[in-house]
């Protein structure tokens, strides 16, 4: 259940839908999520859908938990996440961690036609990002297949993030209960696209 709210947290916060996000969020805490958990989850999404979708989550949860603390209500802060030694070369980081999700290689075309996204990929995202672990990689993948489910229109690269759950672990019902909770609480549209995705990987 607390995996599973992660769903529509990061959907509704991809397409910009506050009113929804903002639900999402208040069920999000009662099922277990951490603050710092959620804040992992809408910060992990700028790399996907831009520092404006982020920060504008962030905000209405910033104001969710006033809300509850004014109400009385005390949410578990969670763990915070291990602050990396000053020297750290999040390129290099980055490069490991990218071998390790994808099991296939850190060069590819796409990196040598465009360097500055390949070291934004690199050093941010695979780096920096995945190196906070007050969020799992399994939770950080999560908050991808879903979020690229919501935008839509990415297909290739919803496919590669199903790959990097199955690397991870993550089998196919356990998949297809997020497709399942994509269905009932956010968008069944946005479902049957998830699905068709998923099966192509048994092709």
């Amino acid at each position: 259940a607390r995996q599973l709210a992660i769903v529509p947290i990061a959907a509704f916060n991809a397409t910009g839908d506050l009113n929804q996000l903002k639900t999402a969020l208040q069920v999000g805490l009662e099922q277990g999520l951490t603050i710092n958990e959620i804040k992992e989850v809408l910060s992990h999404q700028y790399a996907y859908v831009g520092f404006p979708r982020s920060l504008n989550g962030l905000g209405v949860f910033q104001g969710l938990l006033a809300e509850r603390q004014q109400a009385g209500i005390v949410d578990p802060v969670g763990r915070v996440a291990t602050v990396s030694p000053r020297d750290t070369d999040y390129y290099q980081l980055g490069t490991e961690t990218l071998i390790y999700l994808t099991r296939g290689p850190a060069h590819r075309p796409m990196f040598e036609f465009a360097p500055a996204m390949d070291y934004a990929l690199k050093a941010h995202l695979f780096g920096y990002l995945f190196s906070r672990d007050s969020l799992s990689y399994i939770d950080r993948e999560l908050t991808t297949i879903v979020t690229l489910a919501a935008v839509g229109n990415v297909n290739n690269q919803l496919i590669s993030h199903f790959r990097v759950a199955g690397n991870l672990g993550l089998t196919r019902e356990h998949l297809n209960q997020v497709i399942a909770t994509l269905n009932v609480q956010v968008d069944p549209t946005v479902a049957r696209n998830a699905a068709r995705q998923l099966a192509t990987l048994d092709q």
